[in-house]
């Protein structure tokens, strides 16, 4: 493999007169004459060109070379040479080992700071972050090399860098311009959060008005002081896709680096014209930490997009362990103290989760006691049921949702039914709380410390506990608390009677649409998973004889806490922060 130690050129033209540059030669080492040079092609100029080449080295030896490069104007004179020399090292493709790095002055090769490196195959692409503590205002050099999986050592490559020590001033403004800069004070202007002088903060910015093609974006930010910093660049590359979803005919992902266009993993879309699509992927072999997930698309002309990233975390599992009682399937139960798990035992429980995970499960898991067969009445599944981690500063911002399975005895398990329920997040204290399909959800009041060490249990069914809001539970015969039931149409309040969107004419809606009921009966039944049946016993019916659904809706409705007047009309609203 040989490596590249100058791979940028500066081209200028050496004329006083006003004539444009036409064209450019180059040649190594030996002069072979006046225009018999290797053609480079310039771009338009008026006499003076900065522009970057990209030369090949590959016929050169090891060891110093000369680079020389003239110009051609158009008047057809010729300018002289300029030189530059350089230094070509062959390196064999083995893997990067170890890499180091320094400040300034160069302390023997293996006595500068060690970087970690990752698993590579002789090229890496790595991001570091570099104290620059100790260092003093001003220009500095800093130098990284690296040794391969021989024990050799490369040339040191080098980036100058200018450092200014800012005092502690909250950052009051900020600024931002594309590719020119219109001076001071003069960008356009982004709002910031409240600070004490270091700000992570992200911004939406329009590139409507960019060409296509590389652009820079450049950013800076003022003090309390009225100290404006020095600007900080991000390239970017602008593309202009004129095609709705429905017209993406493929996608692709991977993780951490790219394998090329066309050969990340494959996306299967259910339906292309849905804008936003669910995605669950493997992170199996993946190491622990921070990683970068990336997906594109291509349409139906061929056309791949640019990729969007986003980081992720991959940490050993944090263990849960709660009870939730749902008071659907207790209503009546058959055993004392166990919710009903008529769903499982008619057949009726779907293998692919009813949440926005889709996750599905092995169809042993409902057999009469578990995947094994053995297992006790108590541990039989009742439902599927959504569990959520919240962020412990901010109890309405949701940090993972995951779909999970709920036994007769309360008990919130893994997918294979029995297990302690396990969630991909780093350690740390969260709001938990809990959805189901036809009740409303509830929510901690306090935040719970969950490790992926220790398993944490957390009783929601213990009439102790306490819960956001006011009675976001109702409090059974028993003394149990379960979620309340009858929220038919899956918004955040259950409704009998009156003004508002009902769930009793969602019901009747429901019974009267079926495609069977030929005659349009009210007292028509509905048989199967679906969310207006309230008890959860696999039979929806709005009117006439047997077990009725309306009925359970109206009796909670005039059983809350808060309805001291026993209106028919009142609303039992879903007690959690964002509602």
């Amino acid at each position: 493999m040989r490596q590249f130690l100058a791979t940028v050129l500066t081209l200028l033209g050496f004329y006083c007169t006003a004539q444009s540059i036409t064209s450019a030669e180059y040649f190594f080492n030996t002069d072979p004459g006046v225009g018999s040079g290797t053609v480079l092609t310039v771009n338009s100029n008026s006499g003076q060109l900065t522009q970057t080449f990209s030369i090949s080295t590959t016929s050169l030896t090891d060891g110093f070379n000369s680079l020389y490069i003239r110009t051609l104007n158009d008047d057809g004179n010729w300018g002289l040479y300029d030189r530059q020399n350089f230094y070509v090292k062959s390196f064999a493709t083995t893997d990067i080992l170890d890499a180091e790095y320094f400040f300034d002055t160069d302390p023997g090769i293996g006595s500068a700071v060690d970087l970690i490196v990752d698993a590579n195959s002789g090229e890496l692409t790595q991001t570091f972050a570099i104290s620059t503590g100790g260092l003093s205002p001003g220009f500095h050099s800093i130098y990284v090399r690296t040794q391969n999986a021989d024990g050799n050592w490369s040339l040191y490559d080098r980036q100058s860098i200018y450092l200014q020590s800012f005092d502690s001033f909250n950052i009051i403004s900020a600024e931002y311009f594309f590719n020119t800069d219109p001076g001071v004070g003069s960008g356009t202007m982004l709002p910031v959060d409240a600070n004490s002088g270091q700000l992570s903060q992200t911004y939406a910015i329009a590139t409507e008005s960019l060409t296509d093609g590389f652009n820079s974006f450049y950013l800076r930010t003022q003090n309390s002081n009225g100290e404006w910093s020095l600007y900080d660049r991000q390239i970017i590359y602008v593309q202009d896709f004129a095609f709705p979803p429905e017209l993406v005919s493929a996608a692709e992902y991977f993780v951490d680096s790219d394998p090329g266009i066309g050969n990340g993993t494959f996306i299967a879309f259910g339906d292309p014209s849905q804008t936003s699509q669910v995605l669950n992927f493997d992170s199996t072999g993946l190491s622990l930490g921070e990683h970068l997930f990336y997906v594109r698309v291509q349409n139906t002309n061929g056309d791949w997009s640019i990729y969007d990233t986003d980081t992720f975390i991959v940490a050993n599992p944090l263990k849960l362990s709660p009870v939730v009682l749902l008071q659907g399937p207790i209503l009546n139960p058959a055993i004392p103290g166990l919710m009903n798990d008529i769903l499982r035992e008619d057949g009726y429980l779907p293998t692919t989760s009813p949440y926005a995970d889709l996750l599905t499960v092995d169809p042993n898991v409902f057999n009469l006691g578990g995947l094994s067969g053995t297992g006790l009445a108590a541990d039989d599944i009742v439902d599927w049921i959504w569990v959520e981690l919240r962020d412990s500063g901010d109890n309405t911002s949701i940090l993972t949702g995951k779909s999970a399975l709920l036994q007769r005895d309360g008990d919130v398990v893994d997918l294979d039914g029995v297990s302690e329920l396990l969630l991909d997040e780093a350690p740390a204290d969260y709001y938990i709380a809990f959805k189901h399909r036809n009740h409303i959800g509830t929510m901690s009041l306090g935040t719970f410390g969950l490790t992926d060490v220790t398993t944490t249990m957390v009783d929601f069914t213990d009439s102790g506990f306490s819960t956001f809001g006011t009675d976001a539970q109702v409090i059974l015969g028993s003394g149990d608390t379960a979620l309340w039931a009858g929220n038919v149409n899956g918004d955040t309040t259950i409704q009998y009677a009156g003004a508002g969107v009902l769930d009793t004419s969602s019901l009747l809606a429901f019974i009267l649409n079926d495609g069977s009921n030929f005659l349009n009966l009210p007292t028509w039944s509905v048989t199967g998973y679906t969310n207006n049946d309230v008890d959860m016993n696999g039979t929806t019916q709005y009117a006439g004889a047997g077990v009725l659904d309306t009925p359970y809706i109206l009796q909670n409705i005039l059983s809350y806490p808060g309805n001291f007047l026993n209106l028919s009309t009142w609303q039992i609203v879903e007690q959690l922060p964002e509602n």
